[in-house]
């Protein structure tokens, strides 16, 4: 619920989605009604569940995650006001994590490509995507790209995170450089996560 969170926080009106029932109940209960939630397993029809139009449809790490991707873009099309705007970010195809797990694979070491793909996971991935292939896939639904850019996969300061997962400071610490050097070094190679605005193309410009 972090990006929840960052909305009430700067008091923006959003409405939520969540496939798992149990998850459903833990998002519920832990914001009491302070947002709209739906019940929602795209490529489900989201005007089968609300009436509203959005000026906004964000997917934030799930689109890669979706099947029947036409149908979804379809149906999200229809949900959005004039000028509404898809926002998504994923994981790049064009990444150096991508990159050098596609080699590894073609040398024999598939458990990195694999874990790319969450394999055997409970939610895998079904697709990988770059800014390339995205626009081709929405340009066939009417819709032009608006902004695209780079996210960061770490920041510099990692310290909090760790601590949350590691309960010994040393090994927090100890990963904290790690991550601080390699984010450093990032900033010099293809990066690993992408985030593209798409609206309809006979928006008013």
């Amino acid at each position: 619920g972090f990006f929840i969170e960052e909305c009430i926080n700067f008091n923006v009106s959003i409405t939520g989605s969540e496939a798992s029932i149990d998850a459903l109940k833990i998002l519920k209960k832990k914001f009491n009604k302070k947002f709209h939630l739906l019940n929602l397993s795209l490529p489900e029809s989201i005007k089968k569940k609300t009436k509203e139009r959005f000026d906004f449809v964000i997917f934030n790490d799930v689109f890669e995650h979706l099947e029947n991707l036409d149908d979804v873009i379809s149906d999200v099309k229809n949900i959005l006001k004039k000028d509404g705007v898809v926002i998504i970010n994923l994981p790049s195809s064009n990444g150096v994590i991508f990159k050098i797990s596609e080699f590894l694979m073609k040398l024999g070491f598939n458990k990195f490509y694999n874990r790319l793909w969450q394999k055997n996971m409970s939610s895998p991935h079904l697709s990988y995507f770059n800014e390339k292939n995205l626009k081709q896939l929405f340009s066939k639904h009417n819709m032009e790209k608006v902004i695209s850019g780079f996210l960061d996969s770490l920041s510099f300061n990692n310290y909090e995170r760790f601590k949350n997962l590691y309960r010994n400071s040393i090994i927090a610490i100890f990963f904290t450089i790690i991550c601080f050097i390699f984010s450093i070094i990032q900033r010099f190679l293809p990066k690993d996560i992408i985030f593209i605005f798409f609206k309809k193309v006979n928006s008013k410009k």
